[in-house]
């Protein structure tokens, strides 16, 4: 053999003992961790223990009792749909980590994973904790693309991508994964809760009746027309009611609200395979809110005109122990 090529051999001899030191050394390379990092038996999940940073790390507590949920922050408690918490217990075990962003502890900070900025999340069955995991720093990145594919207008979007960093009590290591569970895990309390006030199939109702001190009256479903004592109703005035009171929400609670100090209607929705529904609507007293318009002189700007801004609290049958808020133009379709 040549000199220059038993000096190209040793070279090489080398380059390979340098690469294999390397990767037995690097602890920050891809290949040092396992995909299956996230494992828990996700049937076997019977509370979360959530801390989000959106609510400064307070504790919200989701329960399991039979096949049902419900979400807790302190002494405020609430139903939730049960795919609710599923979303949760999915999102987390679906997590793949990407590579190990750091292997240090010092770098926690950097990456919002401490206990002070991270969104922690505890998992338990009923007598042991499956799993605490840590929700840190949230970025956007841009996906590679594919070598010889151009880029086509509008497409800068689609090739975006989130990335999570995390990591798993018990080890030092700061991981990434790709997705958007950081943004969609971290929630304040009231996002995860129950705003229904009515769902229901607007073609089921049959009757509808409300009941106040001053105001009382019933109408009812015969064949396909809407009657009240006998006396057909305008079936777009009655559709458009229905659309309105079939699916209404509200994402403002009123947990301090005290319900003996106003003015009450009661809404009753019967119907066809449907449970009764029960409102009461509680009145609050009217805002002032003035613009700088006037009715008679609309070129006064020193004139102003007052009105009136009701808001009202429901508490429904759908929706037990919890108190929604709704201004007046929400209701404008029951005419109180």
């Amino acid at each position: 053999m040549s000199t220059n090529n038993s000096k190209l051999l040793y070279i090489f001899i080398a380059l390979v003992l340098v690469y294999a030191i390397f990767l037995l050394f690097n602890t920050e390379d891809d290949r040092t961790f396992s995909k299956e990092l996230i494992k828990f038996q996700k049937d076997k999940v019977d509370k979360i223990l959530l801390y989000p940073k959106a609510e400064n790390q307070t504790e919200i507590q989701f329960t399991k009792i039979d096949s049902n949920w419900t979400v807790s922050k302190g002494n405020i408690k609430s139903e939730i749909n049960p795919s609710t918490a599923q979303r949760i217990i999915d999102e987390i075990s679906a997590i793949v980590p990407t590579k190990v962003a750091s292997t240090k502890k010092e770098k926690w900070e950097q990456y919002q994973v401490t206990d002070s900025s991270a969104t922690k999340i505890v998992l338990l069955d009923k007598e042991n904790k499956l799993l605490e995991l840590y929700l840190g720093k949230f970025s956007i990145r841009m996906r590679k693309p594919m070598p010889g594919m151009p880029q086509q207008m509008g497409q800068q979007q689609n090739n975006m991508t989130g990335v999570n960093y995390f990591r798993v009590a018990g080890g030092d290591k700061t991981y990434s994964c790709d997705g958007m569970i950081s943004m969609s895990i971290n929630q304040k309390f009231d996002n995860w809760r129950n705003s229904t006030i009515v769902k229901a199939n607007k073609n089921d109702i049959t009757y509808i009746s409300l009941n106040s001190e001053t105001k009382n009256y019933s109408i009812q479903k015969a064949g396909e027309n809407w009657e009240q004592t006998g006396i057909e109703l305008d079936s777009l005035g009655i559709d458009s009611f229905l659309n309105s009171i079939s699916n209404l929400r509200s994402n403002k609670f009123a947990d301090d609200f005290d319900e003996n100090s106003t003015n009450t209607y009661k809404l009753s929705l019967k119907g066809n395979n449907m449970n009764d529904i029960s409102l009461e609507i509680f009145v609050l007293e009217p805002t002032n809110n003035t613009d700088n318009i006037s009715v008679d002189n609309p070129n006064d700007d020193n004139s102003k005109e007052t009105k009136n801004n009701t808001e009202y609290i429901i508490k429904s049958s759908q929706n037990q122990g919890t108190y929604l808020k709704l201004e007046s133009n929400r209701l404008d379709f029951l005419g109180l």
